[in-house]
């Protein structure tokens, strides 16, 4: 698959197959994320890796607004999490270009993935999720993607006409 199809087949997935994804795939996914571009090439993300339905559960039960119950079935679920004292002003962008990376990544590799925002202003709320991920105190949580091999087709998926974007 060139990165163009890529780009334009990839789809959100909520609804996985209960059939676990190989880890030299996750890595695959991963080393992809690595590669993503961060301000002042600073790499601030990390990582975390969650196959634990205990642990999933956990941070599916603090998603209150747009409830996701869904993470819990995915048999994967990756933490982005963002170094602030590496990215102070970029961290944002730093970790959501890392987190398209593993979408794009996981559709090329035939999985299915879905970027779910984890980000609060309630910083009590985010307290909890870095604990839910077992994250240290300056990795900022800013989204989980959950991951597996698809049950069934993607949904259909339609696009504002091009022109009326572009100015």
């Amino acid at each position: 698959m060139d990165a163009i199809d890529c780009i334009k087949t990839r789809r959100s997935f909520r609804s996985f197959q209960d059939k676990p994804v190989p880890r030299e795939l996750v890595m695959e996914v991963l080393d992809c994320a690595r590669h993503a571009p961060s301000s002042m090439n600073s790499q601030p993300c990390q990582f975390i890796v969650i196959t634990d339905r205990k642990q999933k559960e956990a941070l599916a039960a603090l998603k209150k607004i747009h409830p996701s119950p869904w993470l819990v079935d995915a048999p994967v679920v990756i933490g982005v999490c963002v170094d602030i004292n590496k990215s102070r002003t970029r961290w944002i962008e730093d970790g959501a270009v890392a987190a398209e990376n593993i979408l794009l990544a996981a559709n090329a590799l035939g999985l299915g993935a879905c970027w779910v925002a984890m980000r609060y202003e309630d910083t009590s709320i985010n307290a909890r999720i870095q604990q839910a991920l077992g994250a240290g105190s300056n990795m900022y949580p800013l989204c989980v993607v959950a991951m597996g091999y698809p049950a069934g087709e993607p949904e259909p998926h339609e696009l504002r006409d091009l022109h009326s974007m572009v100015r």
